[in-house]
């Protein structure tokens, strides 16, 4: 980092549906593609960012964080201004951070929060934000399934195969399944995800819902710890949001405007 710039954090929303994901790649548009591109614009030098999760193609993103080096910005909220007027309207920053200058948005985050959204009668407002299906569900098999899902660790058998992952333990902090009227949410609380995770979990807890997979074959499932020989379903990806994520507070400088946005990000 040049030591005329500061590290500042991102907080991003999108609607993933016309993108093949977060992470930057050649010859194709990425949610990190377009934002480095419109803030090269903006600030007239080459800027990368570093994103706090890799969501995949079609997924959404109510709050993503990303950190990035730029030179010392004298008002946040005329930055998120000006930076939103070149974003394409699916692409959001909600909120510019000042943070210390070793803060990393991928591995300071304690907690991360997904949700997973279902929707039970067809609507064509929702066809690209949620996942439809009619089905019945049993709503106590799901229960039990999410019960016994909250006292794993090892999540080997969810995740699909990325060399560059050192270990498949993950600490669940929440799990839970929603109904209110025709609308499921499935939300779940971690302090980190594999690649792949949340939709292989959805999509295993609706074979339980409905009678395809029992819990005697859920718990084989978790047991093998092999995604090649346990032949899990995943979920449509447009149903699935990163919702959250959580650092610590003395990564943030205690500025004025960045306490007030900081506290209003933790309560939305």
């Amino acid at each position: 980092m040049c030591c005329l710039e500061q590290r500042y954090f991102m907080d991003i929303s999108y609607l993933g549906k016309d993108y093949p994901g977060w992470q930057r790649q050649k010859n194709v548009t990425a949610i990190q593609n377009i934002l480095e591109e419109k803030m090269s614009i903006f600030f007239q030098k080459k800027i990368r960012i570093v994103g706090s999760s890799r969501t995949d193609a079609g997924v959404h993103a109510l709050q993503q964080f990303a950190h990035v080096d730029l030179p010392p910005l004298q008002n946040l909220s005329q930055a998120v201004y000006h930076l939103n007027q070149l974003l394409p309207i699916h692409v959001a920053i909600n909120q510019i951070y000042s943070v210390k200058n070793d803060a990393h948005a991928r591995f300071d985050a304690i907690q991360r929060t997904y949700v997973y959204k279902i929707i039970r009668k067809k609507n064509p407002f929702t066809s690209t934000t949620h996942h439809y299906l009619r089905k019945k569900l049993c709503r106590r098999a799901i229960n039990q399934g999410i019960k016994y899902l909250s006292k794993t660790t090892n999540f080997s058998s969810f995740s699909k195969k990325n060399p560059s992952e050192k270990h498949f333990l993950c600490q669940i902090f929440a799990m839970t399944w929603h109904e209110i009227e025709d609308e499921i949410t499935f939300s779940i609380t971690a302090n980190r995800f594999l690649r792949g995770m949340v939709r292989a979990i959805v999509g295993t807890l609706l074979c339980v819902g409905q009678k395809q997979l029992s819990i005697v074959d859920l718990k084989k499932i978790i047991h093998n710890k092999d995604r090649c020989q346990s032949q899990i379903k995943m979920a449509p990806a447009q149903g699935l949001y990163l919702k959250s994520v959580i650092y610590p507070d003395h990564i943030f400088f205690p500025s004025h405007e960045n306490t007030i946005a900081f506290r209003h990000s933790r309560l939305s």
